[in-house]
């Protein structure tokens, strides 16, 4: 079993133009387990079209691959961007930052 939890920051920021005052906030989502955690190799091809962790064959089956690129792209063309740390054995932790 694998203890998951997440957790949000939104921080308010304000900028003048002229006579106008506009303000926006800077949102970071993340998402952390303390599962099996991915490889190095495994993170620089997470993102990949198709894609899938040679470690995790086994688990999933059913997945296409696409998930994550396509996050990855709707993330960035927002103007986001999506990070991702992980340890084999310790745990993952994907972040996306966004300002809305």
């Amino acid at each position: 079993m694998t203890n998951q939890h997440a957790y949000f920051n939104l921080k308010s920021h304000e900028s003048s133009l002229s006579e106008s005052i506009n303000t926006y906030f800077s949102l970071q989502l993340s998402i952390i387990d303390t599962g099996c955690g991915i490889s190095s190799e495994g993170v620089q091809n997470l993102f990949i079209d198709f894609g899938k962790l040679s470690e995790n064959q086994g688990r999933n089956k059913s997945g296409t691959g696409l998930g994550l690129s396509i996050c990855k792209m709707i993330i960035e063309e927002m103007g986001g961007k999506v990070t991702v740390e992980s340890k084999l054995n310790v745990g993952t932790e994907f972040s996306i930052f966004v300002n809305a």
